[in-house]
């Protein structure tokens, strides 16, 4: 894998959490949703095991966000200390604001004072010295 698609995959993943941090609300919304206890109504076999299953689900989606946040977060130590051997300052931050913090080229131009035609040079170069 290049140091482009690692860097790419870490977008990747935190989107993948996010969507799962979506799904994780949804299901903990729906945990109560249609209980018995919250309805007034006897708690049925079926009510129960609903709930047991709806739990969980959550518990389960739970544990694995927990696990791919543990996992982004050595991947992106491992890709903090490539960045930090860059020998380019320039290189250095155009890499850190536009893979990490998912900025523009055009974000990064003005923030760093040059055209992003420049950045992308200083991203391509970067890709090429990286080691990863």
């Amino acid at each position: 894998m290049t140091a482009k698609e690692k860097l790419e995959q870490l977008s990747l993943m935190d989107l993948e959490i996010n969507r799962k941090l979506e799904r994780l609300g949804d299901l903990y919304a729906d945990l109560f949703r249609g209980s018995a206890v919250l309805n007034g109504m006897p708690a049925g076999e079926r009510d129960e095991r609903s709930f047991e299953q709806r739990m969980e689900r959550y518990l389960l989606l739970r544990e694995e966000i927990n696990r791919d946040i543990d996992l982004l977060a050595d991947r992106k130590e491992e890709i903090r200390k490539a960045i930090d051997a860059l020998p380019d300052e320039r290189y250095r931050s155009a890499v850190e604001m536009f893979y990490l913090r998912g900025m523009t080229s055009e974000q990064i131009g003005k923030r760093m004072g040059y055209d992003p035609r420049h950045i992308r040079r200083f991203l391509k170069k970067a890709l090429e010295l990286i080691r990863l």
